[in-house]
C-alpha cells in the first residue's frame, strides 16, 4: 500500500493512524505487515510528509472481504494408526503427496486452523503424524495472492491391528505343531522367512506347521470408505524352536555296592531335558542321581518342550543288611539286588556262616535265600557272602537273619 500511495517515491514517508485523535495525539499504527483491521469498512488516517518536512493529510478506508470457506470436494484421507500401544488415533499423513494429487498447478497452502489460513500464518508441509479427525485448510490463491477460497477437509486415521506372537517348539521326533492366531481379525497371513525373503504358507487362523525355522504372522482390520477398502496391517515375528525326544548315549554310568550308590546319565538331543526315577517324578535338571538304592531302576528322560519320555533300566549292585524269614511276606528272602536274568545272569553267588561253611550256591534267577540249610532252620546270626558278578568284579560282606 506505501508503494502505491508514494508511486514509489522513496523521499517520502507515511504513517497510518487509526483516529484523528490518534494522528492529533502522534500515535501511529506500527504493526503495519500484520495489521488486522476492527472494522468491515474501517477508515486509516494517512500522514505523508516528505524532504522538505512538507506534509498532507488523506484517509484510507480497509474494505475488508469474506473469504469463502468450503468442505473440500476432494477424496478421504486415510492413514492407519502408527502406534498401536497408545490409546489415540495418530496416523502419518504426506501432505506434499495430498498436493499433488488433488490440488497440482494451483497456488494452494496447508494449515491447520482457519485462522491460520486466512492470515497466512504456520503453513503445513511435508510429512507428519496427525490425530484422527485433524482439520486441515487448504489456502488458494490467484497469481496475485488474492484468497480465492479456503477448503476444509479431514484427516481420518483408522486402527492398527495389536499382534504379538511367542516363539513356539516343534518335535522332530514327530513334527507337527498347529498354532491358532488370536481371533477378532478380517485378514490372516503367515509367512515363512528366509534371510530377507518371505513365503507364505497360508491364510487361514489356524495353521499346522511342520519345519522349525522363522516366522511372520501378518494380521488385518480391513474397513469400508469412501475411497473403497481400506486394510490396516500389523505382524509379528516369531521362531519355531526344534526340540526332539532323548536319546541315551552312552548308556548310563553307575556307581554302585557303595555307601552312595549314584546313576549319571548321559544324553543326546535338541531338547531341553529333565531326569526322573519314576515316570511320574519327581523329575531333576541334575542327569545325577545320588543315594540310590539298589536293585533294577527306571531311569526317566522328559524333554521340557513336550516332545516325549524315553526310559531305560539300569542295574545298581547292592545286598539287603537283614532280613527276616518269617513268612509274613516281608523280607523273607535274602537276595543280591541289582542281578538277575536280564542284569548279569552269570553272577555266582555264594553263602557262608560265620566260621567259612558254605550253606547256600544262589542262582541270580531265584527269589534268594530263606535261612535253612538242608532243609532245617538256621538260627539268628551274622552270615558271609562272596558274590563273583558277571562283569568281572566280585565283592563280599555280611547280613543279619533275624527271628
Amino acid at each position: 500500500a506505501i508503494q502505491t500511495i508514494t508511486q514509489g517515491n522513496p523521499n517520502i514517508s507515511v504513517q497510518f493512524f487509526e483516529t484523528q485523535d490518534d494522528f492529533t495525539n502522534g500515535n501511529p499504527i506500527f504493526n503495519l505487515t500484520n495489521y488486522a483491521n476492527n472494522a468491515p469498512n474501517q477508515q486509516l488516517v494517512i500522514s505523508l510528509l516528505n524532504e522538505n518536512n512538507c506534509s498532507i493529510t488523506s484517509t484510507l478506508t480497509l474494505v475488508a472481504t469474506p473469504t469463502p470457506v468450503t468442505t473440500a470436494v476432494v477424496p478421504e484421507y486415510i492413514a492407519c494408526d502408527t502406534n498401536v500401544d497408545d490409546a489415540e488415533l495418530t496416523g502419518q499423513f504426506n501432505l506434499d503427496g495430498i498436493y499433488t494429487a488433488d490440488y497440482a498447478g494451483t497456488n494452494t497452502v496447508f494449515y491447520l486452523s482457519l485462522e491460520d489460513a486466512i492470515i497466512e500464518q504456520n503453513p503445513l508441509s511435508g510429512t507428519g503424524i496427525y490425530p484422527n479427525g485433524t482439520e486441515v485448510f487448504a489456502r488458494l490463491e490467484d497469481a496475485s495472492n488474492n484468497c480465492l477460497q479456503i477448503n476444509r477437509f479431514s484427516l481420518t486415521v483408522l486402527p492398527t491391528p495389536p499382534i504379538s506372537m511367542d516363539d513356539a517348539f516343534i518335535c522332530l521326533n514327530n513334527p507337527l505343531v498347529t498354532l491358532i492366531a488370536p481371533i477378532g481379525f478380517d485378514r490372516y497371513e503367515w509367512f515363512q522367512r528366509n534371510g530377507n525373503t518371505e513365503v507364505s504358507v497360508s491364510s487361514s487362523p489356524e495353521v499346522i506347521f511342520t519345519q522349525p525355522g522363522e516366522y511372520r504372522l501378518l494380521v488385518s482390520y480391513i474397513e469400508n470408505t469412501s475411497v473403497g477398502q481400506v486394510e490396516c496391517s500389523n505382524s509379528a515375528a516369531f521362531n519355531l524352536i526344534p526340540s526332539n525326544i532323548a536319546t541315551f548315549s552312552p548308556d548310563p554310568q553307575v556307581v554302585d555296592i557303595s555307601a552312595n550308590n549314584s546313576i549319571t546319565v548321559f544324553v543326546q538331543g535338541e531338547g531341553n531335558y529333565e531326569y526322573a526315577l519314576d515316570i511320574s517324578g519327581p523329575y531333576q535338571d541334575n542327569a545325577t542321581f545320588e543315594n540310590v538304592p539298589p536293585g533294577v531302576l527306571t531311569v526317566y528322560i522328559r524333554d521340557k518342550n513336550g516332545c516325549g519320555i524315553v526310559n531305560r533300566q539300569v542295574s545298581v549292585v547292592g545286598y539287603p543288611k537283614f532280613f527276616t524269614p518269617n513268612n509274613d511276606g516281608a523280607n523273607d528272602f535274602w537276595q543280591i539286588q541289582g542281578v538277575n536274568s536280564l542284569f548279569q545272569p552269570q553272577s555266582l553267588i555264594f553263602i557262608f556262616d560265620r566260621y567259612g561253611k558254605l550253606l547256600k550256591q544262589l542262582p541270580v534267577s531265584s527269589t534268594g535265600w530263606d535261612g535253612t540249610y538242608n532243609g532245617q532252620p538256621l538260627p539268628s546270626s551274622d552270615y558271609w557272602f562272596r558274590v563273583y558278578l558277571e562283569d568281572g568284579r566280585e565283592f563280599k560282606g555280611h547280613f543279619s537273619l533275624k527271628r
